[in-house]
């Protein structure tokens, strides 16, 4: 029943989101109400473990929706072999935002992970999907203990510091630079790469 009312809820302030300009506000209120609702309304089991856990979030299909993204064996099963527990959330696999942050919460909550890494993030619409925006990634923040990690391929680019890693440089706790064997960005400053990892060659499960 609660899900009802915040699905009612959250179809009425995207609408209005989409036609005034206070839209950030409406996606952090929206945030606030659905980690209150799952905290104070529902009765969580949460996982339990002596190990550290990690929740990857990535996409589970290439663009052809019948082959499965070869960041499964990078990813998921090189972590599997170290002592951690690993999970997955697909982010294409829900096409509408309200069941997108909905399922995410619900399994940030009820994991409580050491690491949240994105795969591939974009705060616009992929292939019709959704990945959390900033602000909700903002929002986020203070109500986990996770660290918040992002993989970033095609880093070689003159303008990839300017246009993609720089906006989203504060959000993210680790930036993992993939195959970027010279450890060069243009752009960035000296002090910022303690908080950049440079991974190369990708891992061989």
């Amino acid at each position: 029943m609660v899900n009802k009312y915040l699905q009612l809820i959250y179809l009425i302030l995207y609408k209005i989101k989409r036609k005034l300009k206070f839209g950030k506000f409406i996606e952090h209120f929206f945030v606030e109400i659905l980690f209150f609702s799952f905290l104070f309304f529902k009765n969580f089991k949460k996982y339990k473990s002596t190990k550290p856990t990690i929740l990857i979030c990535r996409s589970k299909y290439m663009k052809d929706k019948n082959v499965e993204s070869q960041s499964r064996i990078f990813l998921f099963d090189t972590l599997i072999k170290f002592n951690v527990d690993v999970f997955e959330f697909y982010c294409d696999l829900e096409s509408k935002r309200m069941g997108y942050l909905n399922k995410l919460i619900k399994k940030i909550i009820y994991i409580d992970p050491d690491i949240i890494l994105f795969n591939e993030y974009s705060d616009n619409i992929i292939n019709g999907f959704y990945h959390p925006s900033q602000n909700v990634l903002k929002k986020l923040k203070p109500y986990v203990k996770s660290k918040f990690l992002i993989l970033w391929y095609d880093t070689c680019s003159d303008s990839f510091f300017y246009k993609n890693l720089k906006p989203k440089f504060d959000i993210f706790d680790f930036h993992v630079i993939v195959e970027n064997p010279e450890k060069k960005l243009i752009g960035i400053k000296e002090h910022e790469f303690k908080k950049l990892l440079f991974l190369y060659p990708i891992p061989n499960p």
